[in-house]
């Protein structure tokens, strides 16, 4: 038997970098049943409550926890929620199109 030749691993050394976050984000807010549901659109964090106040505390709860997380990690928050996922968000669980439909757009929310 022979024996295969290994060369040591390279070490891919990654620099440090810090991100900076913005106090202000951009919160979608729905009424749900008997909740209030926010999505971040910069970040992709959701939040609820049973007022509309208490969702907004929620949120704001979510996005501490969340930036505290990825600074930990050294990691960008950036995760900027797609388009159709906010289609998603707005239109709710219960809307389903056919296949045969056409995919429409809506692009102002009243």
């Amino acid at each position: 038997m022979s024996k295969a030749k290994t060369r040591p691993r390279r070490v891919r050394e990654t620099a440090s970098v810090t991100y900076q976050v913005s106090n202000e984000f951009t919160i979608v807010v729905k009424h749900s049943g008997a909740q209030y549901v926010t999505l971040c659109l910069e970040l992709g964090v959701a939040g609820c409550g049973d007022s509309l106040e208490s969702a907004l505390v929620d949120t704001r709860q979510a996005i501490e926890s969340y930036i505290g997380a990825m600074e930990a990690e050294s990691l960008s928050p950036w995760r900027p929620v797609p388009v159709q996922v906010l289609h998603e968000f707005l239109a709710g669980e219960d809307t389903k199109t056919p296949a045969t439909s056409p995919t429409l757009k809506i692009l102002a929310y009243a």
